[in-house]
């Protein structure tokens, strides 16, 4: 769709994404998601679409990431200017495409082209996440253990009872390290599981965005429900390994998606 077929929603000044109420405790950790996910995927490099502020950028490559970012706006000082529904990068030129909270600054039947060059140009997965208004009621529990305090203790944790009883009277071990390793899943040292209500008791009635916002769409919104986006994202040739809602910040849904091999997109 060229770009004159459609009305483009208002571009925020570049200052915006440095605000302090841009980025706030939630969306940082929504951030957090980010960088976790594409970690999680062991990415050597990355595309970022519309990086924004950058914190996730400059976190990925201080993790040793090699990231590129892309977006239409030349005062992010991004490196690459393009859309995402036409990305400049040949096939399987990155191991992650990572694009968050921008697909609904499209018209909805852009999300599918959109899907399809992020997935077109990553070898291993794609890391999206886009608004969801939808009513969530839930919280994550545990909320977070210190996985670097675990591990640490983990690898000083004596291998048998003997060594750890002689450990714990020389005071060479401590008693809280021990108690918390046997308590403490592994799968909890970076955030525990979530817990949500499926059906919220909240009362709520059909709506879309209002015309002069930055987004055309958001998932819960009148005609673009759930399953209407993953039903797109088979349509890129895609499949869903798993979608969430951050607990922290519920109005943000992530997808983790993956290239099917007989794609034909």
């Amino acid at each position: 769709m060229p770009p004159e077929a459609f009305e483009p929603r208002p571009q925020v000044a570049a200052s915006h994404y440095w605000s302090r109420s841009y980025n706030s405790k939630e969306r940082l950790n929504s951030y957090w998601h980010q960088v976790d996910e594409v970690l999680r995927l062991e990415a050597r490099s990355a595309l970022e679409v519309g990086p924004g502020a950058g914190m996730v950028t400059g976190w990925l490559r201080r993790a040793g990431v090699q990231v590129t970012t892309l977006d239409m706006d030349p005062a992010l000082h991004v490196d690459l200017h393009g859309s995402v529904t036409d990305l400049p990068l040949d096939d399987g030129a990155v191991d992650v495409a990572l694009c968050c909270q921008v697909l609904e600054h499209l018209p909805f039947g852009e999300a599918q082209p959109a899907l399809a060059e992020l997935g077109r140009v990553a070898q291993s997965g794609v890391v999206v996440s886009v608004p969801d208004a939808t009513p969530w009621v839930g919280k994550a529990y545990p909320l977070y253990f210190p996985g670097w305090y675990l591990q640490e203790a983990r690898g000083r944790m004596p291998s048998s009872r003997r060594a750890l009883v002689r450990g714990l009277l020389r005071r060479e071990v401590r008693l809280r390290d021990w108690v918390f390793l046997r308590l403490v899943p592994p799968t909890w040292e970076l955030g525990g599981p979530a817990w949500e209500l499926s059906r919220p008791p909240v009362p709520r009635g059909p709506w879309r965005p209002a015309p002069g916002t930055e987004h055309f769409w958001e998932v819960g919104a009148e005609d673009t429900p759930l399953e209407r986006l993953i039903e797109s994202v088979h349509d890129a040739g895609l499949d869903v390994e798993q979608t969430y809602r951050v607990p922290e910040n519920p109005w943000h849904r992530f997808l983790v998606l993956r290239s099917r091999p007989d794609r034909s997109c």
